[in-house]
């Protein structure tokens, strides 16, 4: 706490305040480590509180395989300008010290889109899953307007690569270390024929900027609306991408009903702002949901395995399950289906 301490002292003298208290928050998948400051006084805006953001022991790594090599600059920093340079709402960064290890950016509260549904009503939740749509639609206006290349992105891209490491990382960590599949040389050679499919038809299609982790703990409930966090691994994907990561999230399943209102309603959005929606968009949503939710089930077991955090594996089952009905869509894939039958469990 002594470190803390200095650190949370150092950042409260900054912005030329003193420090009342120190308030450590838990982490989540994230190297990095999350401190509330209470200062002494006011700033001019009024707010009494501040996020301290410790950023690891390498400042420079992102939080996701990237297909570039290592930043110059702090990816956050980077695609913080960017997005509040573009309205986008995202929490403002008030002392950059990066290159020491540590950030303060606004406080934006404790609340995420998750926590705020729960004990929700049927009609109010999907009135707030509404509010997610909208601001991605608009994030998608203000960002996909932008000048080629004038968004950082430091991930670089989905590229086939890129896509196969994750895909790779379901095979290691969901299929063989959470299902306990052990397939043989003829299996693992179906595997990555399908595989190199879904990869090969997805990287062909990412040309799009996209936030990689659009989903209901990354969308803040503040009083200034729904504020977008954790976008330093932004990269360029498909259009469907984000869609997808925030229908298809593995902490809020939607009824099948939901699903479709949620997708009319953001194809919709799409062209009240004048983004035209590809033709063979709900095909590459359900190709972009194999894709991600088969890494995201790697993942989970990942995470338990090896960063001792167990407290994901409760979504590997729901993110299988998006995987299968996705599939169920995609008789081309039929094959890559059989194969992922034969491991999970019906349900």
């Amino acid at each position: 706490m002594d470190g803390i301490g200095s650190i949370a002292a150092e950042a409260a003298a900054a912005l030329g305040r003193g420090l009342a208290g120190v308030e450590p928050l838990s982490g989540q998948a994230s190297a990095r480590r999350y401190v509330r400051l209470r200062l002494d006084r006011g700033l001019p805006g009024g707010e009494t509180s501040m996020m301290l953001v410790l950023l690891g022991d390498n400042p420079l790594g992102a939080e996701e395989v990237t297909s570039e090599g290592q930043a110059a600059e702090l990816p956050f920093s980077a695609m913080q300008r960017f997005l509040a340079g573009r309205g986008v709402p995202v929490p403002a960064l008030l002392v950059d010290r990066w290159q020491e290890g540590w950030q303060v950016q606004e406080d934006l509260g404790a609340t995420t889109l998750k926590a705020s549904l729960e004990g929700l009503e049927a009609s109010d939740r999907m009135a707030r899953l509404r509010e997610g749509v909208d601001l991605l639609v608009d994030f998608q206006r203000r960002v996909w307007s932008a000048a080629p290349g004038a968004c950082p992105t430091p991930a670089g891209r989905f590229d086939h690569a890129l896509l196969r490491w994750e895909l790779d990382h379901f095979v290691e960590w969901g299929l063989r270390a959470g299902l306990g599949a052990r397939p043989d040389a003829d299996e693992q050679g179906a595997w990555d024929r399908c595989l190199d499919r879904v990869a090969a038809a997805l990287a062909r299609r990412a040309d799009r900027v996209a936030h990689r982790d659009y989903q209901s703990t990354n969308l803040m409930v503040t009083p200034r609306g729904l504020v977008l966090i954790d976008f330093q691994d932004a990269l360029l994907g498909t259009e469907a991408y984000d869609l997808v990561a925030y229908l298809r999230d593995s902490y809020v399943e939607l009824a099948p009903a939901e699903l479709e209102a949620l997708l009319r309603r953001y194809e919709a959005g799409r062209e009240a702002a004048g983004i035209p929606v590809a033709g063979d968009f709900r095909a590459l949503f359900d190709l972009q949901t194999v894709q991600r939710k088969l890494k995201d089930a790697g993942r989970f077991v990942f995470l338990d395995r090896v960063k001792g955090k167990p407290g994901y594996l409760p979504y590997v089952a729901p993110s299988l399950r998006y995987v299968m009905a996705a599939l169920d869509r995609l008789p081309e894939h039929g094959e890559l289906r059989s194969l992922l039958a034969r491991q999970v469990p019906p349900g």
